[in-house]
């Protein structure tokens, strides 16, 4: 599986300063609809023995509690159809899957990152906004409507953002991520650790009989 973490599904490669070109001024993609990854205990005390840092891998949001966008049916299919017309910036050898686990093949979550040149997102967050009613900041939103809802980045306008080696920055998306809290979302979330804490406790009652 794909890692859900921007620096492991994005990631610019290295480039050697004296390799640079110096005369083109470094660009950043801003991040958008990156996830928390699910690990079980087991997969968080091999990364912790591996010297990852589990807090860095764990610091996206959940979808969870995102869900309830208001858009209207037009615009939301306008902005599904922006989402999946992104340029193909990166490739990634593993797919992703979806935190939902509503049963997608993850072969259809996608394994690429995809761009308009400003904003970078992985390939399956139209299934979110689609299937799991997502919302997504109003900056973005507005960010599409100037573009006339076209996503399609120009040759030209790619060879440039090649040339300046752009940086991605997680930092607007983590940000409001972070101070957006839908209430559907949240009842959601706490339906989905009830249900769990239910499961644990049936699991441990049928164990000491």
């Amino acid at each position: 599986r794909m890692l859900g973490t921007l620096q492991s599904s994005c990631s610019i490669p290295f480039v050697p300063h004296f390799m640079s070109t110096l005369h083109v001024m470094q660009k950043e993609l801003k991040s958008i609809g990156y996830w928390k990854e699910r690990y079980s205990s087991e997969q968080l005390h091999t990364l912790k023995a591996n010297g990852n840092d589990v807090e860095e891998l764990q610091r996206y949001p959940e979808p969870l509690l995102l869900v309830g966008s208001t858009w209207k049916e037009e615009k939301k299919k306008r902005i599904i159809l922006y989402l999946n017309s992104g340029h193909r910036w990166s490739e990634q050898l593993g797919y992703s899957y979806c935190r939902f686990e509503c049963g997608i093949a993850e072969s259809s979550m996608g394994n690429s990152c995809l761009t308009d040149s400003t904003w970078i997102w992985p390939e399956g967050l139209s299934h979110y906004v689609e299937e799991h009613d997502i919302t997504l900041p109003d900056e973005f939103i507005r960010h599409m409507e100037d573009r006339n809802w076209k996503a399609e980045v120009e040759e030209h306008e790619l060879e440039s953002l090649r040339k300046s080696r752009p940086s991605v920055n997680d930092d607007f998306w983590l940000g409001w991520s972070s101070s957006f809290k839908s209430k559907e979302g949240i009842l959601r979330k706490i339906k989905s650790i009830t249900s769990q804490s239910y499961q644990r406790l049936s699991r441990s009652a049928l164990q000491a009989r």
